[in-house]
């Protein structure tokens, strides 16, 4: 399937004169060339399949299942930089290290990277099987802050860290964590990694 803006009228009459021959099979019509069936049977969207045109339809239109939800969706694409993860097994390196057994009770993942006053932040959201492991996770990164911090001999602001890091029932919510140190770096490898170029 591709989807983006497309008109259902100007697709299929674009089709009909291909010289694509317009079939109706199981109720569902679409233009057929060969192996390859295609039709835009709504807006903005366009099925295609050289193999079985009616489950292409029904898991796309009948069935959908959207695994990233539009608010996720919107963020993500107004970020610098985002990564979703679902059922994570591991999370992506910046810095934190989360135990296998608090990963296991991980059960999606989204983190934003934004450039804010010319600090680069994260933000995001991880959600758990459960109350009790989002608060013994929000801890664990709070405390890992701590001691990079006290480490590094930075000025700490115990107040400001526990509004960056909150939980809501089994949700993990990151709100404009500044990077800085090894998880800044961190950060910075994974985006040039990701899109290929340099931050």
């Amino acid at each position: 399937a591709i989807e983006g803006k497309y008109s259902p009228f100007i697709i299929n009459n674009s089709l009909k004169f291909s010289g694509a021959i317009k079939v109706k099979e199981n109720g569902l019509t679409r233009y057929k060339s060969g192996a390859m069936s295609i039709y835009a049977p709504m807006k903005n969207l366009i099925l295609f399949s050289e193999g079985d045109y009616d489950y292409l339809y029904e898991r796309t239109i009948e069935n959908r299942w959207k695994y990233i939800d539009d608010e996720t969706a919107s963020a993500m694409a107004s970020s610098l930089f985002s990564l979703y993860v679902f059922s994570p097994e591991t999370l992506v390196d910046i810095g934190f290290e989360i135990p296998q057994t608090v990963l296991s009770e991980m059960t999606r993942t989204c983190i934003l990277f934004d450039e804010k006053d010319g600090v680069l932040v994260m933000s995001g959201r991880i959600e758990t099987t459960g109350d009790g492991t989002a608060r013994a996770l929000s801890t664990l990164f709070k405390n890992q802050i701590v001691q990079e911090k006290r480490r590094n001999g930075e000025k700490l602001d115990t107040k400001a860290l526990s509004g960056m890091f909150t939980t809501k029932e089994r949700i993990v919510i990151i709100d404009g964590y500044p990077l800085s140190g090894e998880m800044k770096e961190k950060a910075k490898s994974l985006m040039t990694e990701g899109i290929g170029g340099l931050f």
